[in-house]
């Protein structure tokens, strides 16, 4: 670390701890030898917005490091260049912003802009209360009265006590002024191009709710407010009339009851247990429209939020009818007792769809695997000697047009001696000795040729009439 300026050391910190920049900030003083825990206690009573406090001592500098996370930016913090804590007496801490800002936002600031975010009378309400606390230390007698407070501006001496409160008066002037408005929403039947639906609507609504806990709920009314238009406006203006000291929660409650579904309890609850997997629906679509229907039943309060992880996870198991390796491969199951919450089920449910899908891509790419043809017993040739012994093949032979009658030859027919004489070579398609098919140009019919085929064969292995001989009655081996 001798090499490395301060903020380097604090930003390469952050970055190992995965702690963002903005929201960090580095002391340094010399080194104590008090616990970690005290610098935290002294630090949280500083700043309230403090998170965590991450310490390292270097003997090499002879510094105590202490890396301090807030919720916030720090620029919120109004930070001095060195700050007191009251550990081991009193320690004076370097104070460096590792957000690559200085002291001062920038060069040029407009005053007027300093009185439309509401800074000037918040640094102002601050001066009055430091001013107050230096009246109250000072000794009073009975001839004098005690000093008024000053109304003029602040100066930048007044106590460090003061500057949380200053702090938090900023931080709410951030959020009443750059904050993200809701959308728009009427509850007409023919919504205009720039309005939700109510289901999209509220679940827009809800989750800005929780994320405006830190405002006063005349703040979060108001920006409810702001973004209806009617039938919707009027069904607040009413409430308010007939209920002056509505709270925000109970503006949404009205607006449910007059957009929300008109399900009851039970039947919310019974809805939830009968959404299953349809045919052809993967399971992460499966989980996302469980997840809608879950949204109704927490809302209603039919099933606590502690309790939702469970119920999800329940009813995603019963509902599976199409993917049930998926739950054997993610053992659900066994997770009941710890059920995941909505986002990690969803990741390794999607994360098990792509591994088959990859899986599937890859089968079906390669080629399949035709088996070995078996060996024929007889070859399909048209053999050009024909032991005495072989049978004879079957031959399919192609089927002619009927040729004109045959005419009468004088040849005289040939004598056995003669045939023998011939054997071996056979036209398949004439059925005549001598030549084969390929040279020959007769045709004759079938019916012929079968029989001058058969005459062949049985010629060799028998006598003409078709009898085998005395030697070869016997079972061919």
């Amino acid at each position: 670390m001798a090499g490395k300026s301060l903020k380097q050391i604090g930003q390469d910190w952050c970055k190992k701890e995965e702690i963002r920049v903005e929201n960090a900030l580095l002391l340094a003083t010399g080194i104590k030898t008090v616990p970690t825990e005290v610098f935290a206690l002294a630090l949280s009573e500083l700043y309230p917005t403090l998170l965590e406090v991450l310490r390292r001592d270097d003997p090499d500098t002879g510094e105590t490091l202490l890396l301090c996370e807030f919720e916030d930016a720090v620029a919120m913090l109004g930070l001095q260049a060195q700050i007191v804590i009251p550990v081991d007496g009193e320690t004076m801490c370097r104070v460096v912003r590792l957000d690559g800002l200085g002291p001062v936002r920038g060069n040029r600031v407009s005053v007027k802009d300093l009185r439309e975010r509401g800074l000037v009378r918040e640094w102002r309400k601050a001066g009055r209360r430091a001013q107050e606390v230096q009246s109250q230390d000072i000794p009073t007698t009975n001839n004098l009265p005690p000093p008024s407070p000053v109304i003029s501006e602040p100066s930048m001496s007044f106590p460090d006590r003061d500057i949380p409160i200053l702090a938090a008066s900023l931080a709410r002037c951030g959020l009443t002024t750059g904050y993200r408005k809701l959308r728009c929403f009427s509850g007409a039947k023919t919504a205009a191009r720039d309005e939700d639906s109510y289901p999209i609507w509220i679940e827009h609504v809800e989750s800005q709710m929780e994320e405006w806990q830190t405002l006063d709920d005349a703040e979060r009314r108001k920006r409810i407010r702001e973004s209806l238009r009617p039938p919707a406006s009027s069904i607040i203006t009413d409430l308010r009339r007939e209920n002056p000291q509505a709270c925000s929660a109970d503006y949404l409650r009205a607006l449910d009851l007059a957009f929300g579904d008109t399900d009851t309890d039970d039947e919310l609850f019974v809805r939830f247990h009968q959404t299953v997997q349809a045919e052809g629906e993967s399971p992460s679509e499966y989980l996302s429209r469980l997840q809608e229907v879950m949204r109704h039943v927490v809302r209603r309060g039919v099933v606590k939020p502690h309790d939702a992880n469970k119920v999800r996870l329940r009813q995603f198991i019963r509902g599976i009818l199409y993917h049930e390796m998926l739950l054997v491969n993610l053992q659900l199951r066994e997770r009941l007792e710890k059920p995941p919450s909505f986002l990690e089920l969803l990741s390794s449910v999607r994360k098990q769809e792509e591994e088959e899908r990859v899986k599937k891509s890859l089968s079906a790419s390669r080629p399949p695997v035709s088996p070995k043809p078996k060996q024929a017993a007889h070859r399909k040739v048209e053999p050009s000697i024909l032991p005495p012994h072989a049978a004879p093949q079957p031959h399919v032979l192609p089927q002619p047009a009927p040729p004109p009658a045959p005419q009468p030859t004088n040849n005289p027919p040939k004598s056995q001696s003669s045939q023998q004489s011939n054997t071996g070579v056979v036209c398949f398609k004439c059925g005549e000795e001598g030549h084969i098919s390929r040279n020959c140009q007769n045709s004759v019919p079938p019916d012929v040729l079968s029989k001058r085929l058969v005459n062949y064969i049985l010629g060799n292995q028998g006598n003409e009439k078709g009898r085998l001989g005395r030697g070869n009655q016997g079972p061919q081996k």
